[in-house]
């Protein structure tokens, strides 16, 4: 309704009724031949609507898009209440205890995390069955968020981490749990923003001791203002990434 009266609201005869209802003095006139010679004037004085602000239906649509935002709220708090009460045998894995393995091809999906998965892939399924298409991306992008605060708040950091289980972890994310949101998400929205945090956390994790060591050295001579470290600092980020 919102988004139909938006377009009805840049039409002409609707813009031209806004115009007349903000402007036009009702106390000048008893009877319709007034109120036309009004009009009339009007037309003279502003014929493109120079001074018009907003449209006729502003008030009516800023109430629907509150109450789109509610709407929307309240689905994502729900989400996460349920996915949160399937995911207790992932948030109790031993991380600090999984072995490293040789090839990161060979991973699969951890077996605590089956349950938690299922429901979301089921919570994602069914409202993107039933929201409507114009607040389908709107409300996955906040899904995902959500998700990677839930992850990164819930996960990572209450546990500790062997090199294993942060291998394991950013498989989990980056090979299961990024997809399912990303395939509901139009072919447009850029994926690598998905579950950045929690992406970006689990690469930290991956690290040795060392390298961390040296990192927290650089982004402390880069905080001081030393741009050769900063530019070392970003250098070794983004090789993470690749």
């Amino acid at each position: 309704i919102s988004s139909l009266l938006k377009v009805w609201g840049e039409e002409t005869f609707f813009l031209e009724l806004h115009y007349y209802a903000q402007h036009l003095n009702t106390d000048r006139f008893n009877n319709q031949e007034q109120a036309f010679e009004q009009v009339e004037a009007l037309r003279k004085i502003d014929p493109e609507f120079a001074k018009l602000e907003g449209t006729a239906f502003n008030s009516v649509t800023t109430v629907f898009e509150s109450l789109c935002e509610r709407m929307i709220d309240v689905l994502i708090v729900n989400f996460i209440n349920s996915v949160q009460s399937m995911c207790n045998g992932y948030k109790r894995e031993k991380w600090h205890s999984i072995s490293t393995v040789s090839d990161p091809a060979l991973l699969e999906l951890s077996s605590t995390a089956l349950n938690f998965i299922v429901k979301i892939q089921e919570l994602l399924h069914t409202l993107k069955s039933t929201i409507s298409p114009l607040l389908h991306d709107q409300l996955f992008d906040s899904l995902g968020n959500e998700l990677d605060n839930f992850l990164l708040n819930q996960i990572i950091y209450p546990n500790h981490f062997s090199i294993g289980g942060a291998d394991q972890l950013h498989h989990d994310i980056t090979k299961v749990f990024k997809p399912l949101v990303n395939d509901c998400l139009r072919d447009t929205y850029p994926s690598s923003n998905l579950l950045r945090k929690s992406c970006d956390a689990s690469l930290l994790l991956q690290m040795q001791q060392a390298s961390i060591d040296l990192l927290q050295g650089l982004l402390q001579l880069a905080i001081k203002g030393d741009e050769t470290a900063y530019q070392e600092a970003m250098s070794v980020l983004r090789d993470m990434k690749a």
